[in-house]
This record gives structure tokens, C-alpha cells and sequence, in this order.
């Protein structure tokens, strides 16, 4: 039963990877339905539309293409690794962090095999992912042949991100960060500074569940570093809307999902697609930018989500505009060195 499930799914992606493909070289959407997977029962996107990848503005359209041809060449170790840990890929640095507020905590980087530190020129993007023996697929060698990138991998031991209880669905921001979140943004501001080889304008951040909460609250407090975030099945606080209009959003849910509730990412969505008009931006603009994909799943969405494609293409796609300098918090004490690193 199961291989014939396998063998279902993998006839379903070639011919949405297809579609995807055609839709590129005529530059008109297409409407087939994208594959889910779970291991049982597999679930299957509630909407059709979103087979169709929607491209940011970091590379043109025949980079795109090229891109989405070698990501389904993969599309097996995308299914088989996008639930399991990372920590014995090379290229992982793991040290304990010391935090501005003294508290410290096992820090994970991950540096691509091609950066050179000698070379200022040479950029690459920063994916953040949460809890992360959900995304070892990221530092594949495999994947980084197609999307070199740095990667910190955050774990939380309380899932304390927010201060908003996590079957709400929606969270009320709060000015002051938790202990965590602070936590994270200490070693963010780190990482940045201690690898100057990170594109400042292609960060970005996934996480599933409270982990999304996260993805939320982080684009909330940095949104002027922030250029995409794939948050499944957790919300944001819909008032602080216009900070997300500048940055891609797809969203992930579950329609049957009876932990989370998912009216908090529709929320979101539709209040960020106001937001965006009310700023003058077009129709356009809104549909590419600000996405949100149900399936027919309760509230574990991720491997239907992380076996796709076209996501990981859609997330790397987005650069954001340069608008200044945002401002960071204070430069975290006992920093640790490279060389604290493990390789």
C-alpha cells in the first residue's frame, strides 16, 4: 500500500513539476494542483492554484527555470530528509552561545562549502530554520549544489517564542521579546556580523507549528532584514500587518487542523493583502507576494510542504529592497570565536 502511495505521489509531482515548467516558458499560470505528502493518510492541497511557483526578484525566469529542473532531480531526498536532523552534515558549527542577558545555549551555523571568507564579494543567503531537525534538507550537499546558504538552526527547549498562548491561533505582540526570542536575535545579529559572506537581503525563516509563531514575531521585530517566510500552521498579530508588506509570505495550513487554529494565517494573509493595497501596491505585486496554501491535513503539514519544490524554489526567489540600516540590539557578551566552531 505504501509504494503504491509513493509511486502515486511521484506520478502527481512530475506532472505538476510539468506544469510548473510550461507555465515559465509562456509566462501564464497554470491551474494543476501540486502534491502532498504524509505518511498516513497523505494529504492533498485543498486548492489547485498553487502548483504554479511564484517568483520573487532575485533571479530572472530561465534562472528559475533551471533552478526548478534541479530541485525535482531531488525531489526523492526532499520527501526522505525534511524530517530529520542535520548535525552530521559538514559544514555545521555547533558552539555554546553566550546571550546578551548571560544565558547561554548550544548555537548552531551551518557555512557553505564554497564560502571564502577572503572574497568580500561573494554573497550568499541565510536561511533560518526552528527546531531543526525538521530541515536537514537545507544543508544537503545535494541541495547546496543548487541554493548555497548559511543556515542557523534555533531549537527551543520551552517553545516560549511569543507570549501568547499557541492554541490562539493569532498572538498579541509584545513590545519586549521572551527570553528566547531574545536569545535568537543575540546569535542573529552574531551571525551576521561574524560572516560578512551573508546577502543582508536574502534572509529567511520557516518553522512549523509554535515554530511559526516564531517566523511571525522574528519578520515583526526585523522587517527590515527579513525577506521571506514560510510559517506553517501559526500565526501572527494581524494589527502590525504593514510590516510584512514589503516581504514574501507564503503561508501553510491545515484544514482540519484542531491544534492550531488556522483562522489565525487566513487572518494574517487577508490582513497583509489590505495592508499592502492600502499602501498603493498592485494586484500583482499582492498575489506574487503574499500566499496562503491549505491542505487536506490536520495540524503535521511539513512534509507535505517540504517535499515540494516549487517552495523551496519560491522562498530563495525573494530578495528584499534595501531601505537602510535596521537597527539591532546590543551586541551579545562572550561571543565565541570561528575557531569555537565544530566543522
Amino acid at each position: 500500500m505504501m509504494r503504491r502511495r509513493t509511486m502515486a505521489f511521484l506520478g502527481v509531482a512530475a506532472a505538476a513539476a510539468l506544469a510548473a515548467v510550461v507555465w515559465l516558458a509562456q509566462a501564464a499560470p497554470a491551474a494543476t494542483a501540486a502534491p502532498a505528502v504524509k505518511a498516513a493518510p497523505p494529504a492533498t492541497p485543498a486548492t489547485a492554484a498553487d502548483a504554479v511557483p511564484v517568483f520573487g526578484n532575485a533571479f530572472d525566469e530561465a534562472t528559475a527555470r533551471q533552478k526548478l529542473a534541479q530541485l525535482e532531480k531531488i525531489k526523492d531526498l526532499l520527501l526522505a530528509n525534511s524530517n530529520k536532523k542535520p548535525d552530521d552534515l559538514q559544514g555545521l558549527r555547533k558552539w555554546d552561545f553566550t546571550d546578551s542577558k548571560g544565558k547561554t545555549r548550544q548555537a548552531k551555523v551551518f557555512v557553505p562549502k564554497a564560502y571564502d571568507p577572503a572574497n568580500a564579494r561573494q554573497k550568499f543567503p541565510l536561511v533560518i530554520v526552528v527546531n531543526s531537525w525538521d530541515f536537514r534538507v537545507f544543508f544537503m550537499p545535494e541541495f547546496q549544489e543548487i541554493f548555497p546558504c548559511f543556515g542557523v538552526m534555533v531549537e527551543s527547549l520551552s517553545h516560549n517564542w511569543v507570549k501568547t498562548p499557541w492554541d490562539k491561533g493569532n498572538v498579541d505582540f509584545q513590545q519586549e521579546p521572551t527570553w528566547e526570542m531574545q536569545h535568537f536575535l543575540d546569535l542573529f545579529d552574531y551571525t551576521l556580523k561574524e560572516y560578512p559572506g551573508i546577502d543582508r537581503q536574502r534572509i529567511y525563516a520557516t518553522g512549523n507549528s509554535r515554530d511559526a509563531f516564531f517566523c511571525w514575531d522574528l519578520a515583526a521585530r526585523r522587517p527590515d532584514q527579513i525577506a521571506a517566510i514560510a510559517p506553517l500552521s501559526g500565526g501572527g498579530d494581524p494589527r502590525l500587518a504593514d510590516r510584512y508588506i514589503d516581504k514574501g509570505i507564503w503561508a501553510f495550513i491545515g484544514t482540519q487542523d484542531n491544534v492550531v487554529p488556522n483562522k489565525g494565517s487566513r487572518d494574517m494573509i487577508v490582513a497583509i493583502k489590505a495592508a499592502a493595497k492600502a499602501a498603493g501596491k498592485d494586484q500583482a505585486y499582492i498575489d506574487r507576494m503574499f500566499r496562503l496554501s491549505e491542505f487536506d491535513a490536520g495540524h503535521d503539514v511539513w512534509n507535505s510542504v517540504y517535499s515540494r519544490p516549487d517552495v523551496y524554489l519560491w522562498l530563495f526567489s525573494h530578495r528584499l529592497e534595501a531601505k537602510g540600516q535596521a537597527q539591532t540590539p546590543p551586541a551579545p557578551k562572550a561571543a565565541p570565536s570561528q575557531g569555537g566552531g565544530k566543522t
